[in-house]
Formats: structure tokens, C-alpha cells, sequence
């Protein structure tokens, strides 16, 4: 994976000043050949950038200074003339010495030159310096991939890859501007061999809260210039969350029946806004949804932007706000309005994330990072819409794709991901009549549901989650009600671990180009996920234009062989098992040797989910 990220730090010009690091990446996209995403150019110029320092004076931040340039949002400008797309400061008010951090997008061309220099000062509404400094930023290949805590915020998680082809050591660790070199728990982690991943875990004392400030500075042995960049922290919860139709209602005492069937089948999020209870009669109001069922009942909340976290009476169960889905079919300024609502929930409200959903991997880039959250949908089954060119429909790896390019947009912060499920928008209607029931079958839905967790995401987010469609595709229901409790199984891994990309498949002789498979790191297990992309044929633009119920023709497929690099500073690995439909089945120990490269062996079908726990050696 070529990553993208760097900086360096204060100048002679600016000897009083603290030091500023920076992170920087160009924007992953697709090649129109392809995914044909019609009338939007390529991405190529500027990209995302984070910096991180502490602060030189004491104030609200109101003012940015960049080369020179005051940046400014002004509506009603043409995109193309933006010099920044969105900025974010945190926190904006400082006292001399405190940490914080700034993000910001740019398209602008005056940064496709690097290695760089560039200038920065932060100013108060009376003028003021907060921060004023350089910094030089350049691309690299050793990033910082994601960055998250412990169930109990106790304890820090910097995952790191090297896509180097040669090791690259970590001589130094700040977190929130302190030297935590020395109290890195495994010593080994500080080496990152090439082509490889590692973990940095740093105990926290006193333990963090969700919202809380982080900033991460990772400095190099040799030449290579350090990795700053920084975050908020989010609630440390993997949802496995339902968006409803509006007329089910999925909340107990308001449908008690459908709250359930959800439930059953392993959901635990749901998404709502402050009158999501009124089309089916109840005045139940979103707030106390929010603050009195779901704390009573143990569920989890993604709210609508009309629920004020003041009217909610317990919050704890409230995990984010939604601000807008699929928000890059346009670029417009709507964008900066998504930039200022951000900024007033992180003050106002900020134990909550922010999180938005995307759908164009040519514009994602741009609007990753604008929220603590970033979500993704990309749906091939049931002829759902797609914005492919007609006749050129998504192919079946299309799910895990844009997923997997959302996580590189936006990392090292967590991804929420879409994927399909029932809905009657995908039925074929004439006249507002259904004349075809046309849903994902179970393998179509687990397929895309698995590319969530394959493509690194952090929370399992459906859309939609119809039970009226039950009647017409029960087994598809069945099937995600297991997926789901398997998810929910192993979700603490999932939500603390990230993707090594340390694993691979084949086929015979050959690499599998039949199959998807992935490794996601944790402290104490690595989880292997196996996606059966064999088929005879997919979707036509042109037959789901005629109303036909068209479906992936999935064949059997057999892996014959998966290697797994197991990270340097991971241990010995002391168990194995496939997990699959709530069954924790053995993998025997003949199928293992102890070298860096693990084979799982052979005869593995279908789409699973496989697993090791560690013993960290000393």
C-alpha cells in the first residue's frame, strides 16, 4: 500500500517558535478504466494534511495564515478557485503549551511539489499568535495507519505499516507533546520490518474520555522525517447498527415485535432522528429513545442532527450524529457548512462523534477527515442504484473496493461502512406498484456485508433493514442474523485492530484472484477474513431496467493455501480457529508451521472468518 504522509519542523526564522509536525497524503482514487464514475476528474492535485504542535500563546482560535494566504470560506465561490476545502483546529481554545492539532484538504496545485516547505500561524480574534511556524511536507511510504484505545480509554493504540522495502525503527513517541518512548509496553513493536505492520500500545494515566484530544508524533532513526498527526477519540464501541424503514419503527415500547427481530439477528445500533416513533403512533420522541430506552434496554445510538444532546437525559448509549449521507454527490457548499456544524458539535457536544457517508471514491478523498467518522456505501446486488455509467454496473468486488479506499482516505480515523441489505427502493415498481421483489440472497449479502470488515472497517452498518422483505428473502435474513452474531463475537478485536495487508491467497501455483482475503491485527489476535469472489456472471444495467431479479451467479471455489505474515512483535500465536455461523471450529495444528509465514492450509469455501490469539513474548 502506498501511503502518503510526512513532515518536518521549525526553521531558523522562527527559533521561538514550537515545533510543528505534519502529516501529509495525496487522494486514493479509482482509474476511470476501472470504475467509470462519469463527468469527475481524476484527484491529483494537493491533498489532506495534519499538523501537530503545541501552543505559543493563549486564546480562541479564529484565524488561519497559510503561505502567506488567510484562509477563508466564502459561499457562493466556484470549488475549483477553493484554496482550502475544509480546516479543522482542535481544540480551538489553548493555553500556552497545550497540544493541538489542524487538519485541513486542499486541491489547490501550489502543493503537488514535494518535499515542501510552508508557512502556518494560527491567530485570535484580537490578532494575536497562537502558533506560528514551517514545517515540510513530503509523501512517504511508513504511515500511520490507525490510531484508537481500550474498551477503558486506558490504554493508546497507534497501529503503524511499513511499505518500505526495508525496516524502519521508531527512535521516539510523543502523545499529546510527551516523551512516551520509554513507556511503549513491547519494545519490539518500535521496529516495523518491511512490507509489515506493528502496534504501539502507550498506557494512559489518567485514562482518556471519549472526545478527548490526541495528537501522535512517531520520529525515525536515519533520514526519514517524522509522522505527526492527530485526532479526537471515539466512543470504543463497534456498531452493529440497523438504519430502519420509517414506517417499522425498531424501538421497544414503540414496536416491541420488531425491536426484537432485530435484536435476534444482531443488531445493536440504531439509527434515528427526534421523530423516528411518530409514523407508527407513538409519541415517543427521539431524545428519550435516545436517553431513557436505550441506556434501559442496552442498545446504541446513531442520532439525527434534530436531537440536541441536552434533551437527552443519559447520553452514555449515544455513539454519534449522522450530518449526511452520501454528502460528495455534490461539492458544493454544503461541504463547509458540514465543516462549521462540525466544529460547533465538537465544542458543544463533545463526548459524541461526527460522522458522514459517502459514495464517490473521486471525491471521498476530499471529504475524509472532515468528521471524526467516515462512511462508505457501494452496493452490487438486487440491482440497486450505482453511479457507474450505465451498462457499466459495479463488479462484485465493488463493495470491498470503495470500502478498503475509504479507510485509506481516512486514516488513522475509524471508518463506519456501508453494506446492503433489504429495502424495498431495490424492488422493481411499475407505477408505484411492485412488480418484482428483487433483494440481496444470502450470499450476495454476506459477501458485501464481510467487505466491511475485510476493507478495515470499525462499525457494520446496514442499509436498509426491511423485515416486510423477510417474507420474499427469508434465508438472506438468516444469514445476516449469524454474520452478525459472529461480528458481535469478535467485535473488540475488530473495533482495537487494523489491517496489516500480511496475507495472501492462492490458487494452485498461482495468486487467487478468486478470492479476498485480509488480516486484521489486534493486541491479542489476528482475524483472517476469506471472500469468495467466484461467479458466472453478474448484474445488467439493461435487465434490471426491464424489472428482472437479477443475482451474482456464485460458484464454489476452493483456496487452496492462505499465508499469514504474523507481525514480529505479535508473539507466538497459541490458538486457531474459523468461526462461521456461531460454530468455533479448530484448525489443526498440522496446518501451521511456526515460521514468520502461516499457512492456514487448504479446503477453505465460502466466506469466513478465521483467527489466532497470542502469548506477547517477553
Amino acid at each position: 500500500m502506498k501511503a502518503t504522509l510526512l513532515v518536518l519542523l521549525g526553521f531558523a526564522s522562527f527559533l521561538n517558535a514550537s515545533v510543528i509536525y505534519s502529516s501529509y497524503r495525496k487522494d486514493y482514487f479509482y482509474p476511470y478504466s476501472e470504475y467509470k464514475e462519469a463527468n469527475l476528474p481524476d484527484p491529483v492535485n494537493g491533498g489532506r494534511f495534519h499538523l501537530v504542535s503545541t501552543a505559543d500563546g493563549n486564546g480562541t482560535f479564529e484565524s488561519m495564515i497559510l503561505n502567506g494566504k488567510t484562509v477563508q470560506f466564502e459561499d457562493g465561490k466556484d470549488p475549483d478557485s477553493w484554496y482550502l476545502d475544509w480546516l479543522h483546529v482542535y481544540p480551538k481554545t489553548v493555553k500556552e503549551g497545550d497540544p493541538l492539532w489542524i487538519s485541513f484538504h486542499t486541491r489547490d496545485s501550489s502543493f503537488n511539489k514535494e518535499p515542501n516547505l510552508a508557512l502556518v500561524e494560527l491567530k485570535t480574534s484580537s490578532g494575536s499568535s497562537l502558533l506560528k511556524g514551517n514545517f515540510t511536507y513530503q509523501l512517504t511510504s511508513c504511515n500511520i495507519t490507525y490510531i484508537t484505545t481500550d474498551a477503558n480509554y486506558s490504554q493508546l493504540f497507534i497501529h503503524v505499516h511499513n511499505d518500505y522495502k526495508d525496516t524502519r525503527t521508531i527512535k521516539t513517541v510523543l502523545v499529546n507533546g510527551a516523551d512516551r518512548t520509554n513507556d511503549i509496553t513491547n519494545k519490539a513493536s518500535l521496529s516495523v520490518p518491511a512490507k509489515a505492520s506493528t502496534l504501539l500500545t502507550v498506557p494512559l494515566s489518567p485514562a482518556l474520555k471519549p472526545g478527548s484530544l490526541v495528537t501522535v508524533v512517531l520520529e525515525f532513526q536515519g533520514s526519514d522525517p517524522p509522522l505527526g498527526t492527530g485526532l479526537r477519540i471515539a466512543k470504543a464501541h463497534f456498531p452493529i447498527e440497523a438504519y430502519p424503514k420509517s414506517h417499522e419503527c425498531p424501538f421497544p415500547t414503540v414496536k416491541d415485535d420488531n425491536y426484537k427481530f432485530h435484536r435476534d439477528h444482531g443488531f445493536d445500533t440504531f439509527f434515528f432522528g427526534q421523530n423516528s416513533a411518530k409514523p407508527c403512533g407513538s409519541s415517543t420522541s427521539g431524545s428519550d429513545i435516545a436517553g431513557k430506552l436505550a441506556p434501559q434496554y442496552s442498545f446504541y445510538c446513531l442520532i439525527q442532527t434534530d436531537i440536541p444532546l441536552t434533551s437527552v437525559a443519559n447520553s452514555q448509549n449515544v455513539l454519534a450524529k449522522l450530518l449526511g449521507d452520501e454528502v460528495d454527490s455534490h461539492l458544493d457548499d454544503q461541504l463547509r457548512s458540514l465543516m462549521k456544524t462540525t466544529d460547533s458539535l465538537w465544542e458543544e457536544e463533545t463526548e459524541i462523534a461526527t460522522y458522514i457517508g459517502g459514495s464517490r471514491s473521486r471525491r471521498n478523498g476530499i471529504f475524509a477527515g472532515l468528521t471524526d467518522i467516515q462512511g462508505m456505501d457501494m452496493y452490487v446486488a438486487a440491482c440497486a442504484p450505482h453511479i457507474q455509467e450505465f451498462l457499466n454496473p459495479p463488479p462484485l468486488r465493488g463493495s470491498y473496493d470503495y470500502l478498503r479506499l475509504t479507510r485509506n482516505n481516512h486514516m488513522p480515523l475509524p471508518t463506519w461502512l456501508y453494506s446492503q441489505l433489504l429495502d424495498d427502493g431495490w424492488d422493481a415498481q411499475l407505477d408505484g406498484r411492485i412488480i418484482s421483489h428483487r433483494q440481496p440472497n444470502p450470499d450476495e449479502a454476506r459477501i458485501q456485508a464481510m467487505s466491511v470488515i475485510a476493507g478495515c472497517g470499525k462499525g457494520l452498518m446496514y442499509f436498509q433493514s426491511e423485515i416486510a422483505e423477510n417474507q420474499y428473502y427469508p434465508k438472506t435474513w438468516v444469514e445476516i442474523g449469524n454474520f452478525n452474531h459472529d461480528i458481535g463475537a469478535v467485535r473488540e478485536y475488530l473495533r482495537e485492530g487494523d489491517c496489516t495487508d500480511m496475507v495472501s491467497s492462492s490458487d494452485g501455483d498461482n495468486a487467487d484472484a478468486n478470492s479476498i482475503t485480509q488480516a486484521i491485527r489486534s493486541p491479542e489476535a489476528i482475524l483472517v477474513t476469506v471472500i469468495n469472489l467466484k461467479n458466472d456472471g453478474g448484474i445488467s444495467d439493461l435487465q434490471c431496467e426491464l424489472g428482472k431479479d437479477e443475482h451474482w451467479s456464485i460458484s464454489d471455489h476452493t483456496v487452496n493455501k492462505i499465508d499469514i505474515t504474523v507481525p514480529s512483535d505479535f508473539g507466538s500465536v497459541v490458538d486457531k480457529f474459523e468461526l462461521r455461523n456461531g460454530q468455533i471450529s479448530d484448525i489443526p495444528s498440522s496446518m501451521f508451521s511456526y515460521n514468520e509465514s502461516v499457512s492456514l492450509g487448504e479446503d477453505y469455501h465460502g466466506n469466513t472468518l478465521m483467527g489466532g490469539t497470542a502469548t506477547l513474548s517477553s
